[in-house]
């Protein structure tokens, strides 16, 4: 699946995490592309919902998805995008 790369957007996880919303994947329910800073594993590869819930993670690596937050813009990018491979 293609991972369209964007400016990074600053997160951290329910769980305190650090890490980077680096992409959208508009074709995947996981449309949010990432890199967490965990203490056990370091940087890891991630993906999230438009929930924000981390897929086959710890629930302390979900993310908070606000409606005025960069986040949520990026949701609704990728729903856009995923609207227009449609028509």
């Amino acid at each position: 699946m293609t991972t369209i790369l964007i400016e990074q957007i600053p997160v951290t996880t329910t769980g305190g995490y650090n890490g980077n919303i680096i992409g959208i994947s508009p074709t995947n329910t996981d449309m949010l592309v990432g890199v967490i800073n965990t203490p056990a594993n370091g940087p890891t590869r991630v993906r999230w919902n438009a929930y924000g819930v981390c897929r086959d993670n710890h629930p302390d690596c979900n993310i908070e998805i606000h409606e005025d937050g960069e986040a949520a813009d990026a949701v609704q990018t990728s729903n856009a995008l995923t609207s227009a491979m449609k028509s």
